[in-house]
Formats: structure tokens, sequence, C-alpha cells
């Protein structure tokens, strides 16, 4: 079964199991309806959030590929940074000579 056929099963059942709850805790056959709309609306509102909630989270796939990537990269961190420092280097190695020989020239 796939993901969206399962979550709509669930939100079938769920709401299937809070009808009959409701008819089983009301007196009044009137009153029940006016409850039971109310208290309906209310739950498929919140299982309308669940939903959304649950559709925005990454898969297996995405989530295998997020962490190789966040190995990756934190893998070539400290290779990004000694580059940088030795370029750093190479700046103020370049500014120190040009400070020294800049008299002569």
């Amino acid at each position: 079964m796939e993901p969206q056929e399962t979550s709509l099963k669930v939100i079938d059942d769920l709401q299937a199991a809070l009808f009959r709850v409701i008819a089983f805790s009301c007196g009044k056959k009137d009153q029940f309806i006016v409850d039971a709309s109310g208290k309906l609306d209310t739950a498929n509102a919140h299982l309308a959030i669940l939903e959304m909630k649950l559709d925005s989270k990454p898969g297996y796939p995405e989530t295998l590929a997020l962490g190789v990537t966040s190995i990756e990269i934190t893998s070539t961190l400290p290779q990004v940074f000694r580059a940088f420092s030795q370029i750093w280097s190479s700046i103020r190695s370049a500014r120190k000579l040009k400070m020294l020989f800049g008299y002569l020239l």
C-alpha cells in the first residue's frame, strides 16, 4: 500500500471510530447530529493538519541522501578550511614582502 493510501485509510478509520464514540455518548438524536457535526469538523481539521505534517516529512531515500551529503560536507570541511588558511598565509606573507621590499623599489 502506498503512503498516501495508507494515510487516507487511517484517516477514514479514525473518522469512523470517532463517529461511533460520539454516537454512543449522545442520547438525543437531534442534539447528536448537531454535536457530531461540530466535533467531526474539528476532528477533520486536526486530521488534515496531521496529514500535511506527515506529507511534508522526507521519506527514506531523501533521508539517506541528506545523510550521505552531510557526511561528505563534514569530511571536506577540514580541507576547505586548510585551503583558506593557506591562502590567508600567502596573502599575509605577500604583504610582509611588499612592506620589506617596497622601500627598495
